[in-house]
């Protein structure tokens, strides 16, 4: 049997400033990438500042025919020709790291080649964007917004967590995908595409109707992901995504409030819509719609009575949803299917049948 064709990579050095440094052709593998990653990390060892927004590139090739001349690897004009289109020079694969992480690594004892070692689980424990001056970006279905790192960019990406916010439930959200991650560019990115949403917007234009401006297409980036926001459009995610994003905690629109309390409403999660409390500025709007059979359930004697008044609060609640809420979709949370299958098998209740095909979900 053939043994397996090696591969050949190039490994190169990304200064703050694009300057291509330390350039090293080599049999493509992970022993060869840690010798490259230790004597980076020797290089700028105890140096916070030094290395601060340094990139290391790893570039597999399908054959070593197809690499470049070593002596033009360090000019840049041949990095943005490679990165541009790498299928068409033989890229198989192309890989960005930061220097501080390969730092971050070697000071705790994790392999940076390990899952634990990943710029993504190092975020999680050190912060979102936590020490570098290079664009932040967020990458969706529909292409990335990017934001530079300044008090403009701070602004328009909260911006852009509201605006998303408002339609994180709409049947026109446009994407099922919503990445922090940081880019480095290696084109030149247009100054009108930076910072979307730094301007008013027109909130109620959908996610799915945005101009194309609002999207850096066309620019070839090195990127790490910083964190990836779950989309499923459950209750619990919109949650998270609002308070748990590590960027700003973003208010609830008053819509996407009361369409959260409907459906613990509905579900039984909330038995009262007079006992909600209001988030940050927002309160349930809708509670008034209720005062009727709240009444009724005060006046109730016994439990059969009760049952029957929170039923129809409940399908008050479902009405409301069907009929007003017409462009938002929702999805039961991930326990509650299991939940529900188990009870399928082992059903407790005559009513099983009817409840069972009540999505149920906490807020």
């Amino acid at each position: 049997m053939n043994s397996p064709k090696e591969q050949d990579c190039v490994l190169l050095t990304l200064t703050k400033d694009n300057k291509i440094e330390r350039v090293r052709h080599c049999t493509h593998s992970d022993d060869k990438l840690r010798d490259y990653f230790d004597a980076i990390i020797a290089k700028f060892k105890n140096d916070f500042y030094a290395m601060k927004d340094i990139w290391v590139l790893k570039m597999v090739f399908t054959d070593k025919s197809r690499i470049p001349d070593i002596a033009i690897m360090d000019q840049y004009e041949t990095l943005q020709k490679l990165l541009r289109n790498p299928q068409l020079y033989g890229i198989k694969e192309h890989k960005a790291f930061l220097v501080h992480d390969l730092d971050f690594c070697s000071l705790h004892g994790f392999d940076p080649l390990s899952y634990e070692g990943a710029h993504e689980k190092i975020a999680k424990r050190i912060g979102v964007y936590a020490y570098t001056d290079d664009f932040r970006a967020i990458r969706t279905d529909r292409g990335v917004h990017v934001f530079t790192s300044d008090e403009t960019g701070d602004h328009a990406i909260e911006n852009c967590l509201s605006y998303y916010e408002g339609h994180f439930f709409s049947t026109k959200r446009g994407t099922d995908r919503f990445d922090l991650i940081t880019v480095r560019p290696i084109d030149q990115i247009p100054q009108g595409i930076l910072n979307p949403f730094a301007d008013t917007v027109d909130w109620n234009t959908a996610p799915l109707d945005l101009p194309d401006d609002f999207f850096c297409k066309g620019v070839t980036m090195l990127e790490v992901t910083e964190k990836k926001i779950d989309m499923l459009p459950t209750v619990s995610n919109y949650w998270s995504f609002s308070h748990e994003n590590e960027i700003s905690d973003i208010s609830s629109s008053t819509d996407v409030y009361d369409y959260c309390c409907l459906i613990g409403i509905c579900e039984g999660d909330i038995q009262r819509p007079d006992m909600i409390e209001g988030e940050w500025y927002e309160s349930f709007s809708l509670e008034n719609r209720f005062d009727d059979l709240l009444e009724e359930l005060d006046d109730c004697d016994d439990n059969i009575e009760r049952e029957d008044v929170s039923s129809r609060i409940k399908k008050l609640a479902a009405k409301i949803l069907t009929e007003e809420f017409a462009d938002f979709r929702y999805c039961r949370e991930p326990e509650k299917i299991e939940e529900q299958l188990q009870q399928i098998q082992t059903p407790e209740t005559e009513d099983f049948q009817e409840n069972s095909n009540k999505p149920k979900m906490k807020i």
